[in-house]
């Protein structure tokens, strides 16, 4: 597939979804490059999916702790970021420029060859993964001359990567589509009955290939689906976004998104930026 891209605010943007069988698992491969924002940090909010980063600027990024910036842990070169339960608060560096694999919601597990979980609320330098060959693609990325050549150096590390042995998760998949379909959103002991396992058992399969528990997939589900409905009307009424999302009043969204993202509902739409599930902070 050709590479579209598009500049935005002198950004250059573009991402390419890989072929079959690595496209069942991975959403996209993305790509920016001169990324210089008016702020210095941002709220990257959780999706209940994992994304690998390799990060083409020699310089360390920042993750900040959220109830005090003075305290951080850096990162270099390349880094994977498991299921987050929370918002993170990250480092928007000048002129940056990144290549990335967008995982979709249980799609890292062919990949790594442990149970999922063990990167839950963590960020993780990538070579403490997958070993010192993550060095030698990140150099491989760099001298390539376009961006289609940059994703295809990418897409034949992780075909290289994949474990087809790794895949049977039938169960799990049936699970998170009940989940998906469901907007007021199902109990455990439902999922389970549905597709003809114990709940103890749907949970053990959600830790090892999705890496979230079954409550917590389908609350950031239910959190994603709030941020999608805010971003289609111009004026949310939160009692209307609260019926529609599976909420079971606004008080309770308010909570959740509190949770999620650190913000109210109306403090959310009032910094949000143009990318979906990013929010400047500005101090």
């Amino acid at each position: 597939m050709a590479c579209q891209g598009a500049t935005i605010n002198s950004m250059f943007y573009t991402s390419h979804k890989p072929a079959y069988p690595l496209s069942r698992f991975i959403e996209n491969l993305w790509y920016y490059e001169g990324y210089s924002p008016g702020h210095n940090k941002e709220r990257l909010l959780p999706d209940g999916t994992s994304e690998v980063v390799i990060d083409l600027r020699p310089q360390p990024k920042k993750l900040f702790d959220r109830d005090d910036f003075g305290k951080h842990v850096s990162f270099r070169e390349s880094w994977i970021s498991g299921k987050q339960s929370r918002y993170v608060v990250i480092e928007s560096a000048c002129d940056s420029s990144m290549i990335g694999v967008h995982f979709r919601p249980g799609g890292s597990y062919p990949f790594l060859g442990f149970p999922v979980a063990e990167l839950t609320d963590q960020v993780v330098e990538l070579d403490l993964v997958w070993g010192g060959a993550v060095s030698t693609l990140r150099t491989q990325i760099l001298e390539q001359p376009d961006v289609a050549q940059k994703f295809a150096v990418l897409e034949r590390f992780l075909l290289a990567k994949f474990d087809a042995s790794r895949t049977t998760m039938g169960q799990v998949a049936l699970a998170m589509e009940q989940v998906l379909r469901s907007p007021q959103g199902m109990t455990i002991r439902d999922i389970a009955w549905r597709i003809g396992i114990t709940p103890k058992h749907l949970i053990s399969l959600f830790d090892k290939f999705v890496g979230l528990k079954p409550k917590a997939f389908s609350r950031i589900c239910r959190f994603q689906r709030s941020l999608h409905l805010i971003e289609a009307v111009s004026v949310p009424a939160w009692s209307q976004v609260a019926a529609c999302t599976g909420h079971s009043d606004q008080a309770h969204l308010i909570k959740e998104f509190r949770h999620f993202s650190g913000l109210t509902p109306s403090d959310y739409v009032a910094q949000k930026d143009d990318y979906l599930g990013y929010v400047p902070i500005s101090e």
